[in-house]
């Protein structure tokens, strides 16, 4: 026979739990143990009821010798036990300081005075019932306490105890974010000593004050341990707390527990691949089925992902119809192949967060609108001077190869694309040109090393003009007569064109000082004169062109005439003056006079007749967020009344200029952009009409 029992489990209640086959003996003498000594004097009689109620080991006996029995933690409360008329034996043990204690269970049965404890692999040990009254329990138990072999006879003294049950339960109530959709929170079961009535879970009120709660449910079942709060209110915030009930009345109220709606995960919908038909985009998907619906939100993308820096959007439309799951775009964006996504968004202020990896809430619409440029990017343009057609040099593919374009805006139709790619030269919006010569009309785009020829209706290669002994050419101008003027880092050239031949005709140093290898800028002025700057210098230079082609009379003036790379300075004939757009000043060459003016803040162009400065608001340099300044304006300021007009625009106005028919015209993007050459993956170029 197996006896796993210690006297340690006696003492500090570790016996195991039992059950007991309740019974009662008569109280004979002819019991076969009274000549043991261990069974001498069992109470044959006991009243087990008296056994049902909750006792502790105060006092221990072992050969003649009492000790108390002490708390195992002073803090805490006493190791006790108790037997149950279902015949379990449960005994409640303090292990640590924290003064929770472990239940542990054993069967127990009684015959003749003696209690059997059995545990389910049936090694027992036994309680020999010495004394049993209502408010004292003597008895008997074995165990080899010096480990000699033999078991040794002990006797306890329990007397009733009432254990504190609020250590039998923990404040466990906490939200189970494993289901991190729904506000589902859980708690420990009660394992306590009384007999379980019910949990009730509270909403507190404002501050997670109890005070002003409102019941939200009654759980009677004591192994149902969550509830799910299907219908919140609106709120910041949301306190819950828990109640726990035994037949003995509250037993327990939780700490509140706080949740923020805010980390709630929203289930995503699945969107179809978008319809594109006769200009509108229809989209369907699946029905919402997650909780705290509020509404669905079409949002219209550049890009899948909404959190990288080029990446925009705009909210098409909000339904609050969960089963509505359609929509169609009826005015498409003016962008190639835009993404839609479908978001969800709970009541509680939460939307679903869009993960392209995990998730397929955006498609994009295979989708070119006739009116947008198929290009990504644009690093040079120019307008036709008697015809509604701009050149456009531009990126369609990659940011490192570009292709020259006609663009027929009047028609929105591509004319022509040059064949042969270009090297992007980066000296500014200007280095292509609409010239007039001899020969014809050409189109001339310039490089470092000489200057493209393209005939300007098919867009066919020519041939390079170059100079012998130039290099790094920063600019050119026609000055008539088939001759040209051409700019480097070092001097000014001026030669005479023989269709592929250029004819050197003078040879003249500008600036002396080093002012690195590009930002030269040069304008044809009045008087047969050409003015020269660069962005770095607060002086130009001017020179007289004689009869014969010779660069004379050089001086300097106090006037810088390019601020940029993009060389933003023009020549206005109109009034004989030089105007910065950088600086937004006005040089009188005449009376050596400067004026400013305030806006439009960025220009960009004068019109035909020089009356007017065009231009807008919006600085190249904004970041590309939400909150920016950009908008869809353009600004014209009348030189001689000073007027301001405003006038709305369909986009965001890059290039301005007035076309042979009087009208202004804007290269636009229908979502922000720095600059034009700045590359987007999705074009969205168009060309817009802003005054007829």
């Amino acid at each position: 026979m197996s006896k796993n029992f210690t006297l340690k489990g006696m003492i500090a209640l570790l016996f195991g739990f039992i059950v007991l086959m309740s019974g009662c003996s008569s109280n004979e003498d002819d019991s076969p143990f009274q000549s043991d000594p261990f069974y001498q004097g069992a109470l044959l009689n006991a009243d087990l009821e008296l056994l049902n109620q909750y006792w502790s080991v105060y006092e221990v006996n072992y050969q003649k010798q009492t000790a108390e029995v002490p708390k195992t933690y002073g803090n805490c409360d006493r190791d006790f036990f108790t037997f149950l008329d279902d015949g379990t034996y449960k005994e409640y043990i303090i292990p640590n300081s924290g003064c929770i204690p472990e239940e542990q269970d054993l069967q127990w049965s009684f015959d003749r005075g003696i209690i059997t404890l059995e545990n389910s692999f049936k090694d027992f040990n036994e309680m020999v019932i010495v004394q049993l009254t209502a408010d004292k329990f003597v008895f008997r138990a074995k165990y080899d306490f010096d480990e000699d072999g033999e078991e040794d006879i002990f006797q306890f003294l329990a007397k009733p105890y009432s254990p504190n049950e609020s250590y039998f339960y923990s404040n466990s109530l906490e939200w189970d974010d494993s289901i991190n959709n729904k506000i589902r929170l859980t708690w420990s079961e009660y394992g306590g000593i009384n007999i379980f009535d019910r949990y009730e879970i509270y909403l507190s009120g404002e501050n997670c004050d109890i005070s002003k709660s409102v019941l939200l449910a009654t759980i009677n079942d004591r192994s149902i341990t969550y509830y799910e709060d299907l219908d919140p209110p609106v709120k910041n915030q949301l306190c819950y707390f828990l109640k726990v009930y035994t037949n003995k009345g509250l037993l327990f109220v939780s700490y509140p527990y706080s949740i923020s709606p805010e980390y709630l995960d929203v289930p995503s919908v699945a969107l179809e691949a978008p319809l594109v038909q006769n200009d509108k985009i229809s989209l369907q998907w699946q029905k919402y089925e997650g909780l705290y619906f509020s509404h669905y939100e079409v949002v219209l993308k550049n890009y899948f992902d909404s959190y990288g820096s080029i990446s925009q959007e705009r909210s098409l439309i909000e339904i609050t119809d969960i089963n509505t799951t359609s929509f169609t775009d009826e005015a498409p964006p003016l962008l190639k192949n835009p993404v839609y996504e479908v978001r969800v968004h709970n009541k509680l202020g939460k939307q679903n967060f869009y993960n392209p990896q995990v998730v397929a809430s955006a498609k994009e619409a295979n989708y070119l609108p006739d009116r947008v440029i198929d290009l990504k990017s644009i690093f040079n343009f120019t307008a036709s001077p008697n015809e509604t057609v701009v050149f456009l040099n531009g990126g369609k593919d990659n940011f490192y190869d570009s292709y020259i374009m006609r663009y027929n805006y009047g028609t929105r139709e591509v004319e022509a694309y040059s064949n042969n790619a270009t090297a992007i030269n980066g000296n500014g919006r200007n280095d292509l040109k609409v010239i007039n010569s001899s020969i014809g009309q050409e189109l001339m785009y310039l490089k470092y090393d000489g200057i493209s020829v393209y005939d300007p209706q098919t867009l066919e290669y020519k041939y390079d003009l170059k100079l012998s002994g130039s290099s790094s050419l920063n600019d050119f101008i026609y000055l008539g007569n088939d001759r040209y003027l051409l700019l480097d880092n070092s001097y000014a050239y001026t030669v005479i064109r023989d269709f592929s031949n250029l004819t050197l005709i003078d040879k003249q140093e500008h600036f002396m000082q080093n002012l690195g290898q590009s930002g030269y800028n040069v304008l044809q002025i009045n008087d047969g004169r050409i003015i020269i700057g660069n962005r770095d210098s607060s002086q130009s230079i001017i020179f007289n062109i004689n009869a014969e082609g010779n660069l004379v009379d050089k001086t300097i003036i106090d006037v810088p005439l390019t601020a940029g790379l993009a060389k933003e300075t023009v020549f206005n004939p109109r009034d004989n003056s030089i105007i910065n757009f950088r600086e937004n000043r006005i040089f009188d060459l005449a009376s050596s006079s400067f004026r400013s003016f305030e806006q439009p803040y960025f220009p960009v162009s004068i019109n035909g007749d020089g009356s007017k400065i065009l231009g807008t608001n919006n600085d190249p340099e904004w970041n590309l967020d939400a909150a920016s300044l950009h908008e869809k304006k353009v600004r014209t300021l009348n030189l001689t009344t000073s007027n301001l007009e405003i006038l709305e625009t369909e986009g965001y106005s890059h290039y301005l200029f007035e076309n042979h028919l009087g009208q202004i015209v804007s290269l636009s993007t229908f979502y922000k952009r720095p600059k034009a050459n700045y590359p987007y993956d999705r074009p969205d170029f168009f060309i817009e009409i802003v005054v007829p």
